[in-house]
């Protein structure tokens, strides 16, 4: 199938989402996913599947592939996907499909619904799609390269399982946010940073877990940055998070700050648990503490959310918002699938 087929069923896809994403049909899906995995709510769901929308118009896919070769020997491309936040594995798809290649997708058990819901729409403009994307929740076989994101547990099994294959292994990866020393509340929308922090309940590699802020910088300010989010605390499985890194931290006698929302530890660790952000004090130059930053943890970082524009970084509130080429890891997937 050529690419140009490829390109017509992602429009029609991204044209029904922005149709009907609120109508029974989508409906029904969505909750069916929710129920699937109680980490997924409804509103984290539409705005997953609202934002892959935004890369599927005609502008977009053609401007992208013109920098890409299109294969006419396809091979078989075996994509193990997470299952921490919604239809996270819809970007490798999309980048195996326009590069002409066959999709083979291992589903993860907690998103097993969304990314198949979404091919069959495709289908039903191109129903050759039919013959280049297959799904299993079990064991695959017959495939000629992988890309398998997981834990950095599960990235040593498949280095090691998929080690005679071409292949892209992606580990564990948190996103930062570093604050300037001329930073001014006032002065930027600093309340969206809430959704860098709070989306998919900070699931994602591209949540942000950990803030660097320049000493002296009054943390009371993030009691009204995380106010707006304050209804993850009537999920269950969040709260019971929070409740318990706040009674670990008490009766350990560990200083914390509690924003109401989100327990705030001073920490130098860029991973934290579901319900806490880490944040450290610098006071040097804001471009110093950016580069050593990255010089010392670029192998872990994802995404970084900044008031200063830094090479690589995205304004608050867009840290859920990649474009099309912005490739997990860093990797440019579609140089990888050009090579196999």
């Amino acid at each position: 199938m050529d690419r140009e087929k490829v390109i017509e069923a992602l429009i029609f896809l991204g044209k029904e989402i922005t149709k009907n994403i609120s109508n029974e049909l989508f409906q029904n899906v969505i909750q069916k996913n929710c129920e699937a995995n109680l980490w997924f709510k409804e509103d984290d769901v539409r705005y997953a599947i609202s934002s892959i929308a935004l890369w599927l118009n005609e502008d977009i896919l053609y401007n992208f592939c013109g920098k890409y070769q299109y294969t006419h020997k396809p091979k078989s491309v075996a994509v193990i996907m997470a299952g921490n936040i919604p239809a996270v594995g819809f970007a490798d798809m999309l980048h195996v499909l326009l590069s002409g290649h066959n999709f083979i997708g291992k589903l993860s058990h907690q998103d097993k619904i969304l990314l198949p819901f979404m091919v069959e729409i495709m289908k039903k403009r191109v129903p050759e799609i039919n013959n280049i994307v297959k799904f299993s929740c079990d064991k695959i076989n017959n495939f000629d390269a992988v890309i398998a994101t997981g834990s950095n547990n599960s990235a040593s099994y498949f280095e090691y399982y998929f080690r005679n294959y071409p292949h892209i292994i992606r580990k564990n990866r948190s996103s930062i946010a570093i604050i300037s020393n001329n930073f001014e509340y006032n002065n930027y929308n600093f309340s969206s940073f809430a959704d860098d922090v709070l989306l998919y309940f900070g699931l994602g590699c591209r949540n942000v877990s950990k803030i660097y802020l320049p000493v002296g910088f009054d943390l009371e300010i993030f009691t009204k940055v995380f106010a707006s989010h304050s209804k993850v605390l009537d999920h269950n499985k969040y709260r019971n998070n929070y409740e318990y890194h706040k009674a670990i931290y008490i009766m350990n006698n560990v200083s914390f700050f509690d924003s109401g929302v989100v327990l705030m530890l001073e920490n130098k660790n860029l991973h934290s648990p579901v319900s806490v952000l880490n944040y450290e004090y610098y006071n040097n130059n804001t471009n110093d503490i950016y580069s050593n930053i990255i010089e010392n943890n670029k192998e872990e970082i994802q995404c970084i959310v900044s008031d200063k524009h830094f090479p690589n970084t995205v304004s608050f509130g867009k840290a859920q918002q990649p474009a099309i080429n912005d490739f997990a890891d860093g990797i440019d997937t579609m140089k990888f699938l050009e090579l196999i």
